[in-house]
């Protein structure tokens, strides 16, 4: 089963849980909002096909330009090489997480996502065409630096994207369920919080795969599974944004001076 295939599968079996079984009632038409998120996606992987080539083909020609040798990834046995990397890149993803919600400018272009005014499964594909080229193009920096085995690499992906869809589906877990889980990886309970209006409350849980980062940098906050009902989602200042809104929210975000939005870029989270 091909990656894509595993990731439009999940999509539609949480779909299907949303629509059998939702966590809350949301407070907007859906046809617009996965029009828009849907939309966004599919530009987004037709920029990723055009603009970043297989890492694995990039270290020798690096190599051939600068003429110097990139430091190779260590060749470790199967199983703890699978594991030290999906620690590295998990990683490097909450840092980055962090960053384009410190730095003012990557706030701007991460700003897309956290607009949905609902959560569902079509938020996990709700990303500005910018920060996903930014984005990509830091973590491909990183893949080809290191000589990270493009295998691996796939394999993450795979998994964070799979968990993404389930991370941002309007479903609940048992609690007995939840609990287990989120010692290690991150659910739907968790990042459910970090799409929180309230800015103490959406600068914490930036894990992608793992949980643990948020406890080690302690970035981790929760609430009691009551309040989950009463979080409201999404940026004051722009409610359910049109998609050409949505396209252009990096400027009208950086144009609105008094914006909820500029009290995410100026919150202190660092050491919360």
């Amino acid at each position: 089963m091909s990656g894509v295939t595993l990731l439009l599968g999940c999509f539609f079996l949480v779909a299907l849980w949303e629509l059998f079984w939702p966590r809350r009632v949301l407070e907007n038409s859906v046809l617009p909002r996965w029009l828009g998120n849907l939309a966004v996606y599919f530009i987004n992987g037709a920029l990723f096909a055009w603009l970043f080539a297989a890492p694995s083909d990039a270290p020798a020609r690096t190599e051939a330009t600068l003429g110097l040798a990139l430091v190779p990834w260590p060749h470790l046995l199967s199983v703890a090489n699978i594991a030290v990397g999906f620690l590295f890149l998990d990683f490097t993803r909450y840092w980055l997480h962090r960053l384009f919600h410190l730095v003012p400018w990557l706030w701007r272009l991460h700003s897309l996502h956290h607009a949905d005014s609902d959560l569902d499964v079509s938020t996990s594909f709700r990303h500005h065409p910018v920060e996903f080229v930014v984005g990509s193009g830091l973590f491909w920096l990183a893949l080809v630096i290191t000589g990270f085995p493009t295998d691996i690499a796939t394999a993450y992906l795979v998994c964070a994207s799979v968990l993404s869809c389930l991370q941002h589906g309007n479903v609940a877990l048992p609690a007995s369920l939840e609990l287990v889980l989120r010692r290690v990886v991150v659910t739907p309970d968790m990042h459910r919080l970090h799409h929180s209006v309230v800015p103490d409350e959406s600068n914490s849980n930036f894990g992608f795969l793992f949980s643990f980062w948020d406890r080690v940098f302690a970035t981790d906050r929760r609430v009691p599974r009551t309040a989950h009902d009463s979080i409201q989602f999404g940026l004051r200042d722009f409610r359910n944004p049109s998609f050409q809104q949505m396209l252009l929210l990096p400027l009208l975000v950086r144009s609105t001076s008094s914006s909820s939005s500029a009290e995410f870029t100026q919150t202190r989270f660092l050491g919360r």
